[in-house]
């Protein structure tokens, strides 16, 4: 079982990692066999296309910023909600949208699972119908 210590410090840097765009941390936190459930996505397999997520996050938000809250830490895993604020200049390629430069806001969920004190597994689920109708691609 991971304590709460190796858990907040885990929780601390995948706030840096988001926020100050420290994809570097992701080789102290992560499990190099890391397997992330993407919902409504594929999922991600090791720390390389974990990275490689963060960054295309990145590109189609480059001023974002994400709010982890509440974070719920114990028994070897690391849960909670995140929101997501920014500007959309860059494709979303899953959705099949091209930049519309619309301020945007939305949200979603996270469970870490962590073992040996980094992140083996991750399911994420985020609200796309929120995102979508502030991009205009649906009704509100």
């Amino acid at each position: 079982m991971t304590d709460q210590d190796t858990l907040a410090r885990i929780a601390e840097q995948i706030d840096e990692f988001w926020n100050e765009r420290n994809v570097a941390l992701a080789d102290e936190f992560m499990a190099e066999a890391f397997v992330g459930h993407m919902i409504g996505d594929e999922d991600l397999h090791g720390r390389a296309e974990y990275k490689a997520w963060a960054e295309s996050v990145a590109e189609m938000f480059p001023d974002f910023e994400l709010a982890f809250d509440p974070v719920f830490m114990g028994d070897g895993v690391i849960c909670g909600h995140w929101t997501l604020t920014g500007t959309h200049e860059g494709e979303i390629p899953s959705l099949g949208v091209e930049p519309t430069g619309k301020s945007v806001e939305f949200s979603g969920l996270f469970i870490d699972r962590v073992e040996d004190g980094r992140v083996v597994e991750m399911w994420h689920v985020s609200d796309v119908a929120s995102l979508m109708e502030q991009l205009g691609e649906i009704p509100a």
